[in-house]
C-alpha cells in the first residue's frame, strides 16, 4: 500500500529511519525529523521535530550518499537519481554522478538489470587550515598529520569552507580524493542590500554574500549579520538558521 503523507513537509527526504519508540526518523536535505509512525501511516502527523545544525545536530547529513566504480577504474559519487518507468518500456535508472579524481560531473542511464561495484570511500575527520599557494592544507585533530589536496580540485567546495572549519576528507585505498561537505552548513551574511520597505513580490529575491565570498540570492527581508543556511551543493539559500 502506497500512501500520500500531505500533513508531512516535503524537503528532499531521503531515507527513514524507525526506532524502538514508535518514532520515525527521516533523513532530510535540511535535517532529521523525528515523527511517530502511526501519525505517519495514517496521514495524520500533528507534530514533528526537526533536529538541525541550530538546535543540536552536530553535522548535517549527506543525501544520495553511494559511491561506485567503473570498469575503466573511476570513482564517482552519486548526487542525484531518478526512475523512469513507461508502461511499453523497461525501467531504467538514470543517475547525476560527480567523479571524484576530477570533479566533473555526468549523468548515465542505466537499465533496470544493470550493476556496478559499489566502492567503499574512507573519510577522516580533518580540519581545514588554509590556501598554501594552489594547495589547501588539512591537519588530523587527533594525530596532527598534515596533508595537501590541490585546490584546483576542490573549487566548488572552497566557496563553503573556511579557516579552522572542520571537514571530511575522503580516500580510497589510501589515495586522498577531496572533502566531503555537509548538505545544509550555515553562513553568516556579510554583505547585502537593505530591504526595501513594503517590498513584498512574492519570490522576490537579492544577492547577499557569505563568509567565504560566496554570492547567494536571499529574500528581501534577509540583512546583513544574520546566519543562513546554504545548499552546499547548489549553493542556494535554505532558510535563516
Amino acid at each position: 500500500v502506497i500512501t500520500h503523507v500531505s500533513t508531512f513537509p516535503y524537503n528532499n527526504n531521503d531515507n527513514i529511519f524507525f526506532d524502538n519508540n514508535d518514532g520515525l526518523w527521516v533523513l532530510a536535505s535540511n535535517g532529521i525529523y523525528v515523527v511517530k509512525v502511526e501519525e505517519m501511516l495514517n496521514n495524520e502527523v500533528q507534530d514533528y521535530r526537526l533536529l538541525t545544525l541550530a538546535n543540536g545536530l552536530t553535522s548535517m547529513p549527506i543525501l544520495s550518499e553511494y559511491s561506485a566504480i567503473d570498469d575503466d577504474g573511476n570513482l564517482y559519487i552519486v548526487l542525484d537519481y531518478s526512475h523512469n518507468k513507461t508502461a511499453r518500456a523497461a525501467a531504467n535508472i538514470r543517475v547525476k554522478m560527480k567523479n571524484l579524481r576530477t570533479g566533473s560531473t555526468t549523468e548515465i542511464t542505466f537499465g533496470g538489470n544493470a550493476k556496478v561495484e559499489r566502492a567503499t570511500v574512507e573519510k577522516r575527520k580533518m580540519q581545514y587550515l588554509y590556501d598554501n599557494g594552489g594547495m589547501l592544507v588539512f591537519m588530523d585533530n587527533e594525530t596532527y598529520d598534515q596533508i595537501e589536496i590541490p585546490a584546483d580540485r576542490l573549487k566548488w567546495e572552497q566557496n563553503f569552507m573556511k579557516a579552522s572549519d572542520e571537514v571530511e576528507v575522503t580516500s580510497f585505498e589510501g589515495e586522498v580524493l577531496g572533502v566531503a561537505l555537509p548538505v545544509n552548513v550555515p553562513f553568516k551574511v556579510i554583505e547585502t542590500e537593505p530591504a526595501v520597505r513594503g517590498d513584498t513580490a512574492q519570490g522576490a529575491t537579492k544577492f547577499a554574500k557569505i563568509e567565504t565570498g560566496f554570492e547567494i540570492k536571499v529574500p528581501l527581508f534577509i540583512e546583513e549579520g544574520e546566519t543562513v543556511i546554504v545548499n552546499t551543493v547548489d549553493g542556494t539559500y535554505g532558510g535563516r538558521a
